[in-house]
Parts: C-alpha cells; structure tokens; sequence
C-alpha cells in the first residue's frame, strides 16, 4: 500500500498547513495521523500494521483515525484494478481538505497495459440509533462493510415472589411521599432568593409576577442559573425598547416566557450580514485576481511557464514539483499567488 503525499521538505523539520490542525471536525487521532503522514517521504509505502506499530493505538484506531481522514477528505483512497482483479491500492494525501472532483479530471498516474484506477468512495454510517461507541468496539473494517451491530437476545425479566406484597407497596408508597415533600421544600427554600431576584426584575420592568410566571420562571432555574435568566431578560427587554411597533414589552415579554421563544436583535443580524458581504465580495475579487493570473500565465510560452515555476519551487522546497504528474490544476492552484508576484514584477499583469 503506497502513501502519496503532497508536501516534501528535505530537511529535519515539517512545514505543514494548521488547517488540518485546527479542524474542529478531526479527532486527536486523525490529526496526529495527518501530520505524520505530511511529514513521510514522497511515494513512502506503508500498511496498517506498520501504522499501528509506530505509536500506541492499535490497528482499529488506526484504521478509524484513516478513514475520518477520508471523510474529511484529507486524503482519498484509489484501487488499481486489471481485468476486474485488485492489482494495488493507494492513498493521496493533502494538507487541506480536497475534494476529489478537483482531482479527478487531472489525475496522470502510470498504468501498465489493461490496468484501470477506481476510486473508492467512504460508505455512509448506517447507525442511525446514534448508539454510543464503546471500548471494545467491532474493528473499523466491519462496522465499514456491514453497519451493523450484532443481535444480542433479550433476557427474560422474572419478578421475584416476596411475603407481605401489600406491606413493601406501602413502604414504597411513603418514600415516594416523602422524597415529593423533600423536593417540594427543595423547591421553596433552596429557590426562594432566586425566585425573590426576578420577581424584583419583572417589576421594575412593570411585568406583573403572576402565580403562572413563577411557575415557569421555577422551571427554567431547575435548568439555569439565575444570573444567565437575570442577564437574558435583560437583553430582551433592551431589545424591546429599540422597537417602535410593540405596544406592550410586558405582554410580549410574558408571551416569549411562556412560549419559550425569545426577541431577535434584528440590528445585529442586519451588522453581520453586511460583514459577510463585504467579506464575500473580498474573497470573490481576490480570486478573479488569482484566476486572471492563472489566464495570463498560462498564454506564456511553455518555456516561460516553466521557468516561473522553477523559480518558484527553488523558494518553496515544501512543494512537491511531482504533484504536477497527478494533478496539474492542482499544483498551478497551490503555486497561483506566487505567479502573480512573478508576473505582477515583468509588468505581464
């Protein structure tokens, strides 16, 4: 199995890209496994079990940590098959999530005669009881392949026959009651001073306290602190107090308790949405920029092109100028805004 990595550094160190690092949707695992596979030779062949034996995790973990890889599309996996028959897999791996289709039409590997490559999608879960995963699990190739956990029978429930039913149902019965009147107190004593602290706000926010909101406010506090709901009432009344349509913040207030809905500060929403714009439209001009760079680089003689890119690589050494076999578009995105500095400095853009 042969690892084909994107990034190549001749020296001790690794320089790689932190968005793998900083990809929330990663495991520790799956991270770790991403910077070591960066930091491997170009064209390094490995299997799992090598993998496995290089630091702790087993080969389930390791073979979980690839796959989430996979479905992250951190790297994609391809099978080199010849009249049907499994000839060889490899992966290629990237700093940064790369969907295939940026790769697919590009992909310029060395095939013998009546080898075909096929690329091998990542199955969807099927555990759609959103089971929670346990220590010993099944190995990561079967959950894979079949998705589906084994059947483990139902043991009968027998009750136990006991003397004097009647009395253990009454002794029962009073631990009920009495486990009711100590929540009861509970409720009362315990809340009281936080219960006393809202009233206080709702009047001076000339809401009536009525029998009906302290029964609501009570079940919020089994769930809240009372400074969240103190802060939260807050903004909503100040929220209230911007708007020029509502009549009454006390009857809207109330309505939202009782509902459980809450006031929206359209003015904020109105702010970020202008943020995301400008932001867009920053993004977008920038890559109409790169992509007239790439059109004008690409009218150049081919001899010209490639001394741009041989210039480039020299100040880059992390680039791997093979990556152009596998995928041209790809390696000219990587190199794009260093083309443009090239030719923004000979005055060709």
């Amino acid at each position: 199995m042969a690892i084909i990595k994107v990034l190549k550094r001749e020296n001790p160190y690794v320089q790689i890209d932190k968005t793998g690092i900083d990809d929330p949707n990663l495991s520790w695992e799956a991270t770790g496994l991403l910077t070591y596979l960066v930091g491997r030779p170009n064209n390094w062949k490995i299997n799992i079990a090598h993998l496995s034996s290089v630091k702790k995790n087993k080969e389930t973990s390791t073979r979980k940590a690839l796959l989430e890889l996979r479905k992250y599309n951190y790297c994609h996996l391809f099978e080199i098959r010849k009249g049907g028959k499994y000839i060889e897999k490899f992966y290629l791996v990237f700093e940064v999530p790369t969907q295939y289709d940026e790769i697919s039409s590009n992909m310029d590997v060395e095939l013998k005669e009546g080898e075909k490559i096929f690329y091998v999608k990542v199955k969807k879960e099927r555990n759609s009881n959103n089971l929670p995963e346990v220590e010993n699990q099944l190995m990561v190739e079967n959950i894979e392949n079949k998705g589906v956990l084994p059947n483990v029978e139902k043991p009968k429930m027998v009750k136990p026959k006991v003397e004097n039913q009647a009395l253990i149902n009454k002794e029962l019965l009073n631990n009920n009651r009495m486990n009711k009147e100590k929540n009861h107190e509970y409720d009362f004593e315990e809340k009281d001073d936080d219960l006393r602290k809202i009233e206080k706000l709702f009047k001076e926010f000339g809401i009536d306290f009525s029998i009906k909101h302290k029964i609501k406010i009570k079940e919020l506090l089994q769930k809240n602190s009372v400074d969240f709901l103190i802060s939260h009432f807050k903004k909503q009344y100040e929220i209230l107090k911007k708007k020029e349509n509502v009549k009454s913040i006390a009857a809207v207030m109330s309505k939202h308790l009782f509902q459980g809905t809450c006031e929206v500060d359209s003015s904020f929403l109105l702010k970020k949405e202008q943020e995301n714009q400008l932001q867009l439209q920053k993004e977008e001009k920038e890559m109409k920029q790169l992509n007239n760079a790439l059109q004008v680089f690409l009218t150049l003689p081919m001899e010209k092109q490639e001394a741009i890119e041989s210039e480039i690589l020299k100040k880059r050494k992390e680039i791997n100028p093979q990556i152009k076999k596998i995928s041209t578009f790809l390696f000219h995105k990587m190199i794009v805004s260093d083309i443009e500095i090239l030719l923004a400095k000979e005055k060709l853009i």
